[in-house]
């Protein structure tokens, strides 16, 4: 009681609302340039893995909803595995609801529907024989009330959900990114070695704006057992949820599919391997089966040396190292300054400014929350191509915010049009400066 308590009050710290939450799922479900069908992107090994899991309860049912939806991608790999099965998909994300329709539509999928709903408030017309929640549970405002509701309408509900811990966090114990990470590092060099032909991906968007704040509401395993009270908890554990995608990940080749299809097989045997060993609820993500007065052996969670988590044991494509020369700490609303930036190349690819794409040098502005206000700023070549191990200084160019305040500037590479570094794992260099208002 003592830890729900001190889980409520962590949470209460955010001040979180269905609107923000609606606000940050609509931009980031506002557009996408990859096929979630295609193995050459990253996040098909989730969608195929969560369906895996949700699988053997769907077979057993005729009617089943997938509340929180998102774009329908594991919906609609659902709806494809059994077609005799109707399957409604519900979002409150009118951007995710038409990217989930079109999918559909794509697929010729005749079994699935998609609404758009705030799924706390969604009834559905009969009596459902499963519901789904990928990911979404966590994203309920009163979770316990939510699920009171739907017992009118199910006695089953299947959900995946992020680890939670006693403080309400993300617990990430056993966390396997980095194994698909080594493995899209080795094809990117293999691709980069024998000039691998890739069908190029859109051109790729600035990073997201901050809008919105997602409901984060993580639970420990005491409390899904009291949110479903009465209810039987059947929970396995999965590696599965892959956050860190590589290089370019709408970009599309034979190569990427192949490595993608190694990625899946190996994270089904991991997944298989930590349960025959009775330690997968220590994995990041767990399946959580619930079914009306069903009794499930209880599980307990395993002793686990947490203290910290593997790094991808090869070297990177665009792994940097920074050091600021000069530290502009002030500057007037608007004015442009230069930071002298000493760049380390501790990658095994050469980067080059005269190249097409061009490797440059560029920054991004956060504000004092941590927020992008400027997620795209001035960019410097490098004055010569960086081999491996080289180093060479850039005369960087930082525009002040049209604003005054204390802001962070994040200096980071880009590869124009395929990755910003600190997305492919380099981590950026942050100063502060503080801004004034011109006299």
């Amino acid at each position: 009681m003592l830890t729900r308590i001190v889980r409520r009050l962590n949470w209460s710290r955010h001040r979180w609302t269905v609107k923000a939450d609606l606000e940050f799922h609509d931009e980031i479900f506002k557009d996408a340039g990859y096929d979630p069908t295609d193995s050459s992107y990253p996040g098909a090994v989730t969608i195929r893995r969560f369906a895996d899991l949700a699988a053997p309860h769907v077979a057993i049912s005729t009617f089943v909803a997938d509340l929180g939806c998102g774009p329908g991608e594991i919906t609609c790999e659902l709806a494809r595995r059994f077609p005799g099965t109707q399957f409604v998909g519900v979002d409150h994300s009118t951007q995710a609801i038409a990217r989930a329709r079109a999918l559909a539509a794509r697929l010729a999928l005749s079994n699935v529907e998609f609404a758009a709903s705030d799924v706390a408030q969604w009834r559905a017309e009969r009596s459902l024989d499963l519901v789904m929640m990928f990911d979404a549970f966590h994203h309920l405002p009163a979770p316990r009330e939510f699920v009171t509701n739907m017992s009118a309408f199910t006695r089953r509900f299947f959900l995946v959900e992020p680890r939670g811990n006693w403080y309400g966090a993300w617990q990430k114990d056993v966390e396997l990114d980095w194994v698909a990470e080594t493995l899209f590092d080795m094809r990117d060099r293999l691709a980069y070695s024998l000039g691998v032909a890739e069908a190029a991906p859109p051109p790729s968007r600035s990073a997201r704006s901050n809008a919105g704040d997602p409901i984060e509401r993580r639970y420990p395993l005491e409390d899904f057992q009291h949110l479903f009270d009465g209810f039987g908890l059947d929970v396995v554990g999965t590696v599965a949820g892959i956050e860190r995608y590589g290089t370019r990940p709408d970009a599309a080749s034979d190569l990427r599919r192949e490595v993608g299809d190694v990625v899946y097989r190996l994270f089904v045997d991991l997944d298989t391997m930590l349960r025959r060993l009775d330690l997968d609820l220590a994995a990041k993500h767990w399946a959580i089966y619930a079914e009306k007065d069903r009794v499930f052996p209880r599980r307990t969670l395993p002793a686990v040396n947490a203290a910290s988590h593997p790094t991808t044991p090869i070297t990177k494509a665009y792994a940097a190292s920074y050091r600021l020369g000069n530290s502009p700490s002030e500057a007037r609303v608007g004015e442009t300054l230069i930071a002298e930036v000493h760049v380390t190349n501790l990658g095994w690819m050469t980067w080059s400014s005269a190249e097409t794409p061009p490797v440059l040098l560029s920054s991004r502005v956060l504000d004092r929350g941590g927020r992008i206000i400027v997620p795209d700023g001035p960019r410097a070549p490098f004055p010569q191509p960086v081999q491996p191990g080289a180093s060479c200084l850039v005369y960087l160019p930082v525009r002040a915010p049209d604003q005054p305040g204390t802001f962070s500037i994040l200096v980071d590479g880009v590869h124009e049009g395929v990755t910003w570094f600190s997305q492919a794992g380099a981590p950026a260099l942050s100063f502060p400066l503080t801004v004034y208002q011109s006299s």
